[in-house]
């Protein structure tokens, strides 16, 4: 049966709905402690929202009956239909929330609108389809399909989108998905969702060994399908290009990242310039992407050849703002310095806090004005032999290596989960440690570049 997770996963990946179907079960692995607290609090989430409401809802032992009663309930006009079902054909739909609203269909003159509830904020591309797919599922049992579908968001906030606009895209998406189910093999293409993957030990060593051109970094989707086209397939087709432009594509940084990859060997393209300051900071951020909060500053501060690590914490996220005037207070008392950082989460983060709790202008200026990306940093200096630019991938190829192997940006929000659930102490160290190690490996990165020959 076709189901709305089918077009869920269509849209973030293909790829997972043929190997869900047709993959070796023993390469798959468990989801990671994240992605089942997000699993946890999505149900979370749902009861708050059905809360309070008068609703019928559909409980299955079995989906034909469920279907039945389905019907049932809207040929009686009720005004919400909770977890209902909703089957045609090879098609089986369970939408959140069936709501009656004014306008004819084959029950009267009320019809029936599709409400998902989800977890995120905005109206991604993933949930319009997956409600399109039960707007469709309705336009088949009540004889009129919705002029809209919604979503709740995270912030009980109803979002819509205009059904009709979005049908060209989903009778594509619906006829690739039919295409995979009957044993269209999909090729595992290498995506930023790949780490939190259940096929990631599957799809990852298989791009790896058939040198496929996605796992070249910063080649998108779009590229690599037009240099498919022209028969360039793996990497080392990539190395061997001679063309500056092919389809459409700028081949030169692809082409030199592919000739580090293929060789094995760092491509020095420009010795990068460090100024020379009494006090370097190496600094980064735990933030909740869910909680819309920052929950740890970890800065490792080296003076004359010495270095400590100070974290700066938010007990509970009531306490951001605290934590963020302790570290404005810590950053006066320091007057030459310079924060060394990987990627751009530090400065739009500190941009938000400035705005939310304010700051004096020439201490916030002063911070701002000394802040250096060693992404941007890499980028300009140096073509790594790796498949990512991320920092654990670099500083693990220069010899770091973080305490915990779990550890990651998404472990430590689910740590964080678990701080604020229970309180141990277990919990604030490793994040604290893993925060320290983070630190530690901007320091390796930047101290390695500052010895670039």
């Amino acid at each position: 049966m076709i189901t709305a997770t089918h077009f869920y996963n269509y849209v973030q990946c293909p790829t997972k709905i043929y190997l869900n179907i047709h993959g070796d079960k023993e390469k798959r692995v468990p989801y990671s402690e994240f992605i089942q607290k997000k699993m946890e609090d999505g149900i979370i989430h749902e009861k708050e929202v059905i809360k309070g409401k008068k609703f019928e809802e559909i409980k299955i032992k079995d989906v034909n009956d469920a279907f039945k009663k389905t019907i049932e309930l809207m040929e009686s006009g009720v005004n919400l239909i909770y977890q209902g079902v909703l089957i045609e054909k090879d098609m089986l739909g369970r939408p959140d929330l069936l709501e009656k609203r004014e306008g004819k269909s084959k029950f009267g003159d009320y019809h029936y609108v599709a409400l998902d509830i989800k977890s995120g904020k905005r109206l991604k591309e993933e949930y319009k389809m997956q409600v399109m797919f039960y707007s469709l599922l309705l336009e088949k049992v009540q004889g009129r399909l919705p002029k809209n579908g919604y979503i709740i968001n995270i912030n009980h906030e109803i979002l819509d989108f205009n059904v009709k606009k979005a049908l060209g895209k989903y009778n594509h998406n619906l006829n690739e998905i039919k295409k995979i189910i009957k044993g269209k093999k999909i090729a595992p293409t290498h995506l930023s969702k790949c780490a939190e993957c259940v096929w990631r030990e599957y799809c990852i060593p298989y791009m790896v060994k058939k040198q496929d051109i996605s796992m070249i970094p910063r080649l998108g989707r779009t590229a690599k399908e037009k240099l498919n086209d022209a028969g360039i397939k793996t990497i080392s087709d990539v190395a061997k290009c001679n063309k500056d432009r092919l389809n459409g594509v700028n081949m030169v940084k692809f082409q030199r990242q592919a000739e580090a990859i293929s060789e094995d060997k760092v491509i020095v393209l420009k010795k990068p310039e460090f100024e020379d300051v009494e006090t370097e900071i190496f600094f980064d951020i735990e933030g909740e992407t869910e909680l819309g909060i920052d929950y740890l500053y970890g800065l490792l501060v080296r003076q004359k050849g010495d270095e400590k690590f100070y974290g700066i914490w938010a007990d509970k996220p009531e306490d951001e703002e605290k934590m963020w005037k302790e570290f404005l207070n810590f950053m006066d008392k320091i007057k030459d310095f310079k924060i060394y950082y990987y990627t751009s989460y530090e400065i739009r983060s500190m941009r938000k806090l400035k705005e939310k709790y304010g700051a004096d202008r020439k201490l916030f200026d002063r911070i701002m004005n000394n802040m250096v990306d060693l992404h941007k940093v890499i980028l300009r200096s140096a073509i790594l032999p790796l498949y990512s630019y991320s920092i654990k991938p670099i500083a693990k190829y220069l010899g770091f290596k973080w305490r915990d192997s779990k550890a990651g940006g998404a472990q430590s929000m689910f740590w964080y989960s678990l701080w604020l659930k229970t309180k141990e102490k277990k919990w604030k160290k490793i994040i604290l440690e893993y925060n320290e190690d983070d630190v530690i490996a901007t320091r390796v990165l930047k101290d390695w570049l500052n010895n670039l020959i």
